[in-house]
């Protein structure tokens, strides 16, 4: 019963975090490719990591045979996991760097 309360938080965590992606994606993005990009966002944070991590499983479960042990085949899933983990937080650092606040031009 413990361990609800860090998956509520967690949960309610992830909600908020992805409310206010999708907000922040709705207020930069023109009108014309405001379904686009919401559409790329949404894969970006739900597909691709599942099938990169379906992949992972894949590679790593046929490598150590051992079809229905998969956390059993050591320490090398999860440094693959953590490397790919530590690119991606890269190069989000690299887009927030670069990126520029739009400023709206509105004619009254």
């Amino acid at each position: 019963s413990v361990l609800y309360i860090p998956c509520v938080l967690f949960g309610a965590g992830l909600t908020l975090v992805f409310v206010s992606l999708f907000e922040f994606v709705l207020a930069q993005s023109p009108y014309s490719m405001k379904g686009m990009l919401i559409g790329l966002t949404f894969c970006l944070t739900w597909g691709l990591p599942q099938f990169v991590n379906a992949i992972l499983m894949l590679v790593f479960v046929s490598f150590y045979h051992q079809p229905y042990k998969f956390f059993g085949c050591g320490s090398a899933y999860y440094a693959t996991d953590a490397v790919i983990g530590l690119l991606g937080v890269c190069l989000f650092g690299i887009v927030v760097w670069r990126y520029r606040y739009r400023e709206r031009v509105e004619n009254v």
